[in-house]
């Protein structure tokens, strides 16, 4: 619904009801796999999810707007991997034939499985702030828009509420055009944002490899790893599902700058483009490492940051025909 209060004034209310079947093709874009083999058996539900925004746009003058829109979306009947019952977990820590100086690295804690269910249910919340001028004659010389997001997206599942992966409370972007000169022209694009959630490891454990001549999924089928030397090799451990999300990537800050030459009713643009021009070191991800540590039975664990774009320059030419 649009409902023009004045006419450099206007509300707009919207609501939306959405549902999704289960599907492999629906695990793409995810960061997790269920088995869904079984999905007739197990009579899995479409996923389903309430949206409603409300916002309110002002028209400042020929070339200026404002607008903020604040939303709201409820997720139901969501498909996750559930936890292992009792009975599994009992007959998994069973296959682990570990010493008892290393016993507290059997992962004894409920975990994820590749069954699925419809357990899972979230919330996303937030608020939208808009500024834009446009251009109002060929005169103008800066041109451009800023947004500024705040928002909470939650998920509620084996029996916590714990981040969505895209959870992200403040997000900053800027993006301008300033003309120079007729013929040379300067585009910025600013982010900030905070960073996204991730499982913090708690630390490390042994490794575990199948013992010479066991079954796979015996009772006792799983020693230590050893290396050539018959030292215990380390693997991270990410604890239990209370851990899920409870680490937060830094802020992400990343600023690229184009410089443009184009003649007007030229077919014909050149420019020079810098892709995060400060050089920032942005994590998209971490990477756990391992380092040697003198006069420890185990190695130091570290996180490296990885998934983040370097100082990147480019020059191009562009043709239009």
């Amino acid at each position: 619904m649009t409902w023009a209060l004045t006419p450099a004034t206007t509300i707009r209310l919207a609501t939306g009801r959405y549902t999704q079947s289960p599907g492999y093709e629906k695990l793409f874009q995810g960061d997790y796999f269920v088995d869904l083999s079984t999905a007739d058996n197990l009579r899995l539900l479409s996923e389903r999810s309430t949206h409603a925004i409300a916002g309110l746009e002002h028209t400042l003058s020929p070339a200026v707007s404002a607008r903020v829109e604040a939303y709201y979306k409820r997720f139901t009947r969501m498909i996750a991997g559930r936890l292992e019952t009792p009975v599994e977990a009992a007959a998994r820590v069973a296959q682990y034939a570990f010493p008892s100086d290393v016993a507290s690295s059997v992962p004894t804690e409920a975990t994820i499985t590749t069954i699925p269910d419809n357990s899972s249910s979230g919330r996303a919340y937030g608020v939208d702030f808009y500024l834009e001028k446009r251009p109002s004659s060929s005169l103008d010389r800066l041109t451009g828009w800023i947004s500024y997001t705040v928002g909470t997206a939650r998920l509620q599942n084996y029996g916590i509420t714990f981040p969505f992966d895209y959870d992200r409370r403040h997000s900053l972007s800027v993006v301008s055009t300033l003309r120079l000169t007729p013929s040379w022209s300067l585009g910025t694009t600013v982010r900030a944002a905070s960073g996204f959630p991730f499982t913090l490891p708690v630390g490390l454990r042994v490794a575990s490899t199948l013992a010479p001549g066991a079954v796979s999924g015996a009772p006792g089928s799983l020693v230590p790893r050893r290396d050539p030397n018959g030292l215990y090799m380390w693997t991270v451990d990410y604890g239990g599902v209370d851990n899920l999300n409870r680490g937060r990537l830094p802020t992400y800050v990343r600023v690229d700058l184009r410089f443009t030459y184009e003649r007007r009713a030229s077919r014909w643009q050149l420019y020079f483009e810098v892709l995060n021009a400060l050089n920032r070191d942005n994590a998209g991800s971490y990477t756990p490492r391992f380092e040697y540590a003198p006069g420890s039975d185990r190695p130091n664990l570290t996180l490296k940051p990885d998934g983040g774009l370097p100082l990147l320059p480019t020059l191009g030419l562009r043709v239009k025909f």
